[in-house]
């Protein structure tokens, strides 16, 4: 995106596109709790409540972009920052429990 791209509608565009992309994505797909199943996937019906729904459930990070003129020198102070917060917040979020382990994949 352009800094003057950078609207409301802009992003909730993205966001639904994103939304679309990914729905199929373990990742993204939320997860219910039951008592026979601690992570089991929701019902068919879930997909199928539009791509606003899902477009609420993405989580979508703006990172300030460095100047192309000198890609050494940032264009915000806090490019590095954010980059730090945002890995702390990716490593914090919650991950899905695969039900094998990688060797038994």
């Amino acid at each position: 995106l352009r800094d003057e791209d950078l609207g409301p509608q802009t992003s909730q565009r993205m966001k639904a596109a994103l939304a679309q992309y990914f729905h199929l994505s373990s990742f993204t797909r939320p997860r219910i709790k039951n008592a026979a199943n601690e992570h089991a996937t929701p019902p068919r019906s879930y997909y199928t409540q539009g791509n606003d729904y899902e477009a609420k459930m993405l989580e979508l990070f703006l990172v300030p972009r460095r100047r192309k003129d000198n890609p050494h020198e940032l264009q915000y102070e806090s490019y590095d920052s954010m980059l730090w917060k945002i890995r702390g917040h990716v490593l914090s979020m919650t991950r899905p429990s695969f039900s094998r382990t990688v060797s038994e994949r």
